[in-house]
């Protein structure tokens, strides 16, 4: 008897907490209901506020981007209508043009027969708020063209103040397993009414070759127009790989702007270091920030991180460090293998952000080690550093999750910074036994870990990866692991860890 109710207490017990969970998450979390997919298997979107309303839109698609769904919600996340926007359509991508909605929808035909494809474009769709419908007008981006192989690649990219919008393609060379492999790539530059301001076709290695020898990796465009491309460049047309024990690439920033005669090619003097997982940003001022992993041992390896900080004309150097792990922290990342190894492997950047006012930069790796069958995203690094790429704390998240591919969505996590707060959401895991977890970081680097919400007795559970800020609030999809339902929440991370 004495053991019955000791039972009964510790169910009681946990009922009793759950249900102080969901009262509390009314103080830091408000939801939608939960939906039915319908025809969409997935969940993706791009979320905006139109002009003269408190209302939210969500451009709703399935993953083959074929079919099209607007939802309307109030600030109170109650949903108000949903129309089919459109139907068996290739959409490319959403964006927002300081507030002005558009669909990109990539247009082709297939001939069979001679194995061509022809009359490709590029064309951008108006969308309308009131209407929750594609306007009439669109816009050819790019013009008819056709196109006889399968290497062809293009993307886009969106100033930091949202005036300027980057199209541009390229046609990969083939001869080798590597994504990116091209010499030459042709730009479009538009203001945010699509107006084009100019075009350029652009020779990345103008010294003589018979082989590609640059890999296109990022591209970004500023706010006054101006695009830079991130590449690597094989020193060797003979040792274009890199699986080689010794440095095979430069690092590489291009600059293109709108006059004949605005190109710069800037390769900076770096130690003889295997640098990867490379990015670069414009900030508001147009400076150049440039951050990657760097290795002593190969390109597979991380032993610390490369930090430079650009002047918009790339005439002067405002900061550049190189730094590696120290032996007490690699310890710790690596566990028992710190005794066979002295540098990390299979972390990759997730991500990173700039903060003009403190004027610092913090950045997440997440290790994804391969597997054959299944996906792997598993501990998550998480550093800060300063105005002179100075570390000023560097923690390690330990987290687990390895799943089918179709449950990627729910395995990665996100990272937002806020004042001197740094916040990372993640999933501990997928199942009933499982929850959505917050973190804060504070300045000093401290940790504390909150519960968003448990996954027991729920439907839908996070997808750190669909995340997006809106104002001061976090806005987070929630979708069930087989993709039947969501819903969607407005999550306030400072009412989170107000006690």
């Amino acid at each position: 008897m004495k053991y019955a109710k000791l039972i009964i207490s510790f169910v009681f017990a946990c009922y009793f907490s759950q249900c102080l969970l969901s009262a509390q998450n009314k103080d830091f979390l408000v939801e939608s209901k939960v939906r039915k997919s319908n025809d969409a298997n997935r969940t993706y979107g791009l979320w905006f506020q139109a002009p003269n309303t408190k209302d939210l839109y969500l451009l709703r698609t399935n993953a083959q981007m074929r079919l099209m769904f607007t939802e309307v919600y109030d600030k109170d996340m109650h949903f108000k209508r949903e129309e089919a926007t459109a139907y068996e359509r290739r959409f490319t991508g959403s964006l927002d043009l300081n507030s002005n909605p558009y669909l990109l929808e990539l247009k082709y035909k297939y001939d069979a027969h001679v194995k061509t494809y022809t009359d490709i474009s590029f064309v951008a769709h108006r969308f309308d708020t009131t209407t929750l419908k594609l306007t009439g007008d669109s816009t050819t981006m790019i013009p008819p063209f056709i196109l006889k192989d399968n290497l062809y690649r293009g993307n886009f990219a969106v100033s930091p103040d949202q005036s300027k919008l980057l199209l541009y393609h390229y046609t990969e060379d083939g001869e080798l397993n590597i994504k990116g492999l091209a010499n030459e790539i042709e730009l479009l530059v538009f203001n945010d009414k699509l107006e084009l301001l100019w075009k350029k076709k652009v020779h990345l290695s103008p010294e003589t070759h018979s082989k590609q020898m640059t890999l296109i990796r990022k591209l970004r465009v500023n706010n006054q127009g101006s695009v830079g491309i991130f590449a690597y460049m094989f020193i060797d047309e003979k040792a274009r790989t890199f699986k080689s024990k010794t440095p095979t690439v430069k690092p590489t920033l291009f600059f293109v702007g709108r006059g004949e005669n605005e190109f710069l090619k800037f390769q900076p003097k770096l130690e003889d270091y295997f640098f990867s997982e490379m990015d670069f940003a414009f900030d508001k001022e147009n400076n150049i920030q440039w951050f990657g992993q760097v290795s002593q041992i190969s390109y597979e390896h991380s032993g610390g991180y490369f930090y430079m900080k650009m002047n918009a004309n790339c005439t002067k150097v405002l900061a550049k460090n190189i730094v590696f792990y120290n032996a007490d922290f690699l310890k710790k990342a690596l566990g028992r293998k710190a005794k066979k190894q002295r540098e990390l492997t299979d972390y990759y950047l997730s991500a990173w952000r700039t903060d003009l006012q403190e004027e610092t930069v913090i950045f997440t790796l997440e290790r994804r080690p391969y597997a054959s069958l299944t996906l792997k995203y598993n501990e998550v690094i998480v550093g800060k550093l300063d105005k002179k790429g100075v570390l000023l704390w560097l923690n390690i998240i330990p987290k687990y999750a390895q799943e089918q591919d179709r449950f990627e969505p729910f395995l990665s996590h996100y990272m937002w910074a806020k004042g001197d707060k740094v916040y990372i959401l993640y999933n501990s895991g997928l199942y009933a036994s499982n929850k959505a977890i917050a973190l804060e970081i504070d300045a000093l680097g401290n940790m504390r870990e909150k519960t968003i919400f448990l996954n027991r007795n729920r439907e839908t559970i996070l997808c750190p990866s669909l995340t997006t800020v809106l104002e001061d609030k976090l806005l987070i999809c929630m979708q069930s692991p087989y993709f039947t339902t969501y819903n969607f929440g407005l999550l306030d991370l400072q009412a989170l860890f107000a006690n």
